[in-house]
């Protein structure tokens, strides 16, 4: 995904991703492949029924626009490690590298993201210093604001 507006519009589509594959690994908790005459169904069944859901995980990875990189992880809303489990089961996940090209997306879709979901990525990713730091940035935004709500009051207001 290359902007921020690609990524909202692919999260409904990796929050279906992620809750198939969940619903695969329970599926296979409850009917494990040692135990599959118990419940009146064959191996084959079984293969047929989760092959049937990878199918469908794969399908719906090919409507992604573009790829879905390591560092979309502190804006997704779901379970990130079930996603990326979800779509390397399915063989959908490609091999990532930190190279020059994987930091660019990263600058160019970083760039798109809304002001106030980039101050509370600190807090989000449980770390202190960048939390302190976006304080201290929303603290000069609202004066800034402020102030110049206080001037448009004083110098153009009936």
């Amino acid at each position: 995904m290359k902007n921020w507006k690609q990524y909202q519009q692919a999260e409904p589509i990796l929050l279906r991703i992620e809750q198939r594959f969940s619903r695969l690994q329970s599926f296979q908790k409850r009917y494990p492949a040692d135990q599959t005459h118990l419940h009146g169904f064959s191996p084959e069944d079984i293969s047929h029924a989760k092959e049937a859901l990878l199918e469908s995980i794969r399908t719906d990875a090919l409507l992604l626009p573009g790829k879905v990189y390591y560092w979309l992880y502190p804006f997704y809303s779901g379970n990130f490690l079930q996603l990326v489990a979800a779509l390397g089961r399915s063989g959908m996940m490609d091999k990532q590298k930190d190279n020059p090209e994987s930091r660019n997306a990263f600058y160019q879709f970083f760039k798109t993201v809304p002001l106030d979901i980039r101050l509370g990525l600190g807090q989000k990713l449980n770390h202190p210093e960048l939390t302190q730091q976006a304080l201290r940035i929303q603290a000069k935004i609202k004066a800034k604001k402020a102030l110049v709500k206080s001037h448009l009051d004083e110098n153009f207001s009936n």
